[in-house]
């Protein structure tokens, strides 16, 4: 008699948790520069640079890149641009994390407070909002049969497991000259930038994921000219990665999460004319690799003969079994006096989760959209900036049978374009991500061993009533007898049974072969 087993790979979450770092600091003006007399705006964009795992904790690195647009305390009351960037180092508590775990990082940036000192001094508080999540790797037995299992009653149960195909991280380098198109004026002072990664996408070629996307690159400048007109360029910039991984096949289901590292946005000078900018960025992109897989263990046994000895050993597992998102659409136009006679520079968008319910089968999750435009008055030729706040609720479906759901929301994409009158249309996408986590138990069963020790025989005639978390598996156990012949003596077709259902408990025959005398 043996345990068959079966060695299986799957990925566990180790660990959960959100949290907001703060990041403080200050943004000087430089000397060749005047004074501040009002502030137009200030932004920023987080950065989380490095990342480790060690016993009990994770330490991230990163850096806040801040800009602020103010309004100069010189004779014309011309418009500048400030930049810094503020670096911050955060050591995160996570009682289960080991050194070489591999953290998943989602973060964005908050609403930025900022506040001048003497003219000369911004100093801001960013707020960065983190969800952070650890994975182990990790290999483990299943006993799945039992070879030779005379008279042995054997529970099994299929279960799903997310096995682990793999993971891995390829960093992709930006190196872009990018020219201005002709009815743009040259670049004089760029007062704002940012880059974002859309159009993400993926493909698979044997051991190689071809994940593809654009970086969505935009500025507000200066133009060179004797007006100082304020000007905006927008492009796109596609680039590749190619991630290694081993035993992906059509089944392979991929998690691809994309990290913007950092960026650099300046001007290119050719006879004296900035008509281009070199953008340069690092991008590192992370993808994870499973595929479900069904496997058999080996719930419980028993003889109803004889005493079995064996170990069992519970081995739980928290697994990331489902990620699906919602898309959620905020398109509508909006009527803004305020924008009349105005040139929209830049519309950004932020987003909040104000409340979640768990109801049965769904999660009603409740929101905002935090809009901020900043747009060009051209009669008062002053920068100015508009809020808006945009509330949506939306549904999201769950398995009941799921322990945990983990829900995400973040901008997958902005449109926006400035009509007549003032009136605005804004069209905002927004992923609302479930990471649903079930709690595997799995039984591993070893060192089995029949005693040849005979059991008392049980009583001849048993009616037996159904209690509240029976099973016919526990009865026959119970009794010393079999599930089929439980099944046979009360005429069922199926498993199923129900509380106060009396059952006729068949008593066991034994069976002995004599040998003739000789």
């Amino acid at each position: 008699m043996e345990i068959i087993k079966e060695q299986v790979r799957a990925s566990q979450f180790m660990g959960h948790k959100s949290l907001v770092e703060l990041v403080e600091g200050d943004i000087i003006v430089p000397d060749i520069k005047p004074d501040i007399l009002s502030l137009v705006k200030v932004e920023g964009r987080a950065f989380i640079t490095d990342k480790e795992t060690l016993d009990k904790k994770v330490r991230l690195s990163g850096m806040v890149d801040v800009y602020a647009i103010y309004i100069a305390d010189d004779e014309t009351n011309s418009l500048k641009g400030l930049s810094a960037a503020l670096n911050f180092n955060e050591t995160i508590d996570m009682p289960n994390c080991e050194s070489g775990m591999e953290p998943i990082v989602k973060y964005s940036l908050g609403n930025i407070e900022s506040k001048v000192l003497n003219g000369r001094k911004i100093t801001v508080k960013c707020p960065i909002e983190i969800d952070l999540k650890i994975m182990k790797d990790q290999e483990f037995e299943i006993s799945r049969d039992i070879s030779d299992a005379d008279n042995i009653q054997v529970l099994k149960e299929e279960i799903k497991l997310n096995s682990l195909v793999g993971y891995n991280t390829e960093d992709v380098s930006i190196n872009e000259t990018v020219s201005l198109p002709e009815n743009n004026l040259p670049i004089g002072e760029i007062l704002c930038c940012s880059v974002d990664i859309v159009n993400k996408d993926y493909k698979m070629s044997y051991n190689k994921v071809l994940a593809k996307a654009d970086a969505k690159v935009r500025i507000v400048y200066i133009a060179d000219d004797e007006n100082g007109t304020i000007q905006t360029f927008e492009t796109l910039i596609p680039f590749t990665g190619f991630i290694d991984i081993n035993g992906v096949n059509d089944n392979t289901e991929f998690d691809i999460n994309y990290n913007l590292k950092n960026y650099y946005i300046k001007p290119v000078y050719q006879d004296m004319k900035a008509n281009a900018i070199s953008v340069e960025a690092d991008v590192e992109i992370f993808v994870l690799a499973n595929e479900v897989r069904e496997v058999v263990a080996i719930q419980d046994l028993y003889n109803p003969d004889e005493v079995l000895r064996y170990d069992v050993r519970d081995v739980a597992i928290d697994q990331n079994v489902n990620t699906q998102t919602t898309n959620v659409r905020l398109d509508q136009v909006l009527s803004i006096p305020e924008l009349e006679n105005s040139k929209l520079l830049d519309v950004n968008v932020r987003t909040s989760i104000t409340d979640k319910k768990v109801l049965d089968d769904k999660i009603v999750v409740e929101g905002n959209a935090n809009v901020d435009i900043t747009h060009y008055h051209m009669d008062k030729r002053t920068i100015e900036t508009k809020k808006l706040e945009l509330p949506f609720q939306e549904t999201v479906p769950i398995d009941r049978n799921n322990s945990q759901n983990d829900v995400t929301l973040e901008v997958a994409d902005v449109e926006y374009e400035l009509m007549p009158s003032g009136q605005l249309r804004l069209n905002i996408g927004l992923a609302l991500e479930n990471d649903a986590v079930n709690e595997l138990n799995i039984h591993m069963i070893d060192n089995l061993e029949q005693t040849n020790e005979r059991l008392e025989p049980v009583a001849s005639v048993v009616i037996y009533p159904v209690k509240q978390g029976d099973t016919l598996w526990k009865i026959a156990k119970r009794f010393r007898t079999t599930v089929e012949a439980i099944k046979e003596a009360n005429d069922l077709t199926d498993d199923k049974i129900y509380p106060s259902q009396q059952l006729m408990i068949p008593k066991r025959i034994y069976r002995v072969t004599l040998n003739p005398l000789d």
